[in-house]
């Protein structure tokens, strides 16, 4: 096989020269004219790849990571909003997901004069919920209700439904739970990670750049429940862009993720509040867990 580009064009001239002493001048003229060009553009896409390769290798050299594929390179670019939520069509009902009306908009009696529960605004609870969560500076807080007759739930319902309605102009309030509750405790990570990328792409930009991890092959993966799916979503949820919050502080309030954590699932329980923590901190945001049981990882 010829690989020279030098030798691939000579061969590509003594080709087109052969045999045309009996051609008519205008025909000759055709047959060189389509052979230049041909020469033209096979010169031409090994010069790109040439340039393209050595970029990448200087990148590479210089923050010591992989080089993407060609193909990869130039199918990552600007994306949209509506081509997010077409690729993760099916994810609320594959993993169970909490609706955008439940996540993002849900405010209960709130908004119709509704008093936050006595029970929760005793002791002064209410005021720190708030202080906590409306802090300037991004941080992780956690409730934990062991000893008490309700759930951490029904607190993490209750003050998403006040906070929606007390702090309508300066936050935007998201909140996720684990909807089936008697799931495997791995069952119970993508459920959240599945909840928490369907109600932040609603809140992504109407465009913004692309990535190789916001495309269907991963929401497919994230979709079947696999081996794999977990890795796919931690994947997803980190390559999302920068939320869309009109200046709004993000608060999310995550509920029962205790209920994942177990000897088998320690390693991903840390990956996921480790990703979590860094997606909520790039949007300046804080978050609120309430888990009805003490937790030596879930800080």
């Amino acid at each position: 096989m010829i690989n020279d580009p030098t030798m691939m064009n000579k061969k590509r001239v003594e080709v087109a020269t052969k045999d045309t002493t009996m051609m008519s001048p205008k025909a000759r003229h055709l047959l060189l004219h389509k052979t230049t060009l041909s020469i033209l553009s096979f010169s031409l896409q090994s010069t790109i790849r040439t340039i393209v390769s050595r970029q990448f290798e200087d990148c590479r050299i210089s923050h010591k990571m992989p080089v993407p594929s060609l193909k990869t390179v130039f199918k990552t670019g600007r994306m949209t909003r509506n081509e997010l939520i077409k690729i993760s069509k099916g994810m609320d009902t594959a993993l169970n997901c909490v609706s955008h009306f439940e996540g993002l908009q849900d405010k209960g009696g709130y908004g119709f004069g509704q008093q936050f529960p006595y029970e929760l605004y005793k002791n002064g609870l209410q005021q720190r919920l708030v202080a906590m969560c409306m802090a300037h500076t991004p941080g992780v807080h956690v409730l934990d209700y062991v000893g008490y007759d309700y759930s951490a739930a029904y607190v993490g319902r209750e003050f998403a439904r006040f906070l929606r309605v007390r702090n309508q102009e300066s936050a935007v309030v998201l909140r996720v739970y684990v909807k089936d509750r008697r799931a495997a405790p791995k069952m119970i990570l993508l459920q959240l990670i599945g909840s928490l990328i369907w109600n932040m792409i609603s809140l992504v930009p109407s465009e913004f750049d692309g990535s190789e991890y916001l495309r269907s092959r991963l929401f497919e993966e994230l979709m079947n429940c696999g081996p794999n799916s977990f890795d796919a979503g931690l994947r997803i949820l980190e390559a999302l862009p920068l939320l869309e919050l009109s200046g709004k502080k993000m608060v999310c309030i995550v509920d029962g993720l205790d209920l994942a954590e177990e000897a088998r699932t320690l390693g991903q329980l840390q990956s996921l509040l480790a990703v979590f923590r860094g997606v909520i901190a790039k949007n300046r945001g804080n978050i609120l867990y309430t888990i009805n049981r003490r937790s030596r990882i879930i800080r």
